[in-house]
């Protein structure tokens, strides 16, 4: 029997959301907006999945993420870090998914998700030296941000690679096609079991340690 990815990944999203909501008094700003991100991430998903199940074009439904993924994690990360720069780039990857959407109306927006994975990378770097130069006694592993951009790099380093070289230069090769599937799988799996322990945290921040 083939393996159903969609179960472990949805059950994952459902745990973190409920968690978010739970702790949602607690969580500070910028993990709210994660929290909010997470909820969309999950409507999404459930809708592309009905979509697909009835044999509906769902293209319209993750490119429309790709933009809403981006804005907000812009947002969080300006909150957490107050670095204003975020919002430029944030701008830009905006753009370059917009315009790659343009180009590319019939087939899944590639450009545009190594753009936003790019960006993904990008900023979780840029968290990790403001808060390796920031004077605090906390231990890194509690900042909640610790673990959202530890999870943001991985699945961005691994999963660009995978993007770029399958689409964007048409690689043709099963083994490789399926290796990156299982990579988007499960570092997906990764990702979101991290938001569900940087929800779980005491919401220590760059703004108040």
């Amino acid at each position: 029997m083939k393996y159903n990815f969609l179960t472990p990944y949805f059950a994952i999203l459902i745990i973190g959301v409920g968690l978010g909501i739970f702790r949602y008094s607690k969580l500070s700003e910028a993990t709210r907006t994660i929290l909010y991100m997470t909820i969309i991430t999950l409507l999404t998903e459930l809708l592309a999945h009905w979509l697909g199940l009835n044999r509906i074009p769902n293209l319209v439904v993750y490119n429309s993420f790709m933009v809403i993924q981006t804005v907000l994690l812009g947002i969080a990360f300006v909150q957490e870090t107050s670095y204003r720069p975020i919002i430029v780039m944030a701008s830009l990857t905006v753009l370059l998914v917009i315009v790659f959407w343009f180009l590319s109306q019939d087939k899944f927006n590639s450009n545009g998700l190594v753009s936003v994975l790019t960006f993904m990378v990008t900023i979780s770097l840029i968290y990790f030296y403001l808060l390796i130069r920031h004077d605090t006694i906390v231990p890194l592993r509690n900042f909640p941000f610790f673990w959202f951009s530890t999870g943001f790099l991985t699945f961005g380093v691994l999963n660009v690679l995978g993007f770029g070289l399958i689409y964007i230069f048409k690689i043709e090769n099963q083994f490789l096609n399926e290796l990156f599937t299982n990579i988007r799988i499960y570092s997906n799996y990764f990702l979101y079991l991290l938001f569900i322990l940087a929800f779980a945290l005491p919401q220590n921040s760059l703004k108040n340690t």
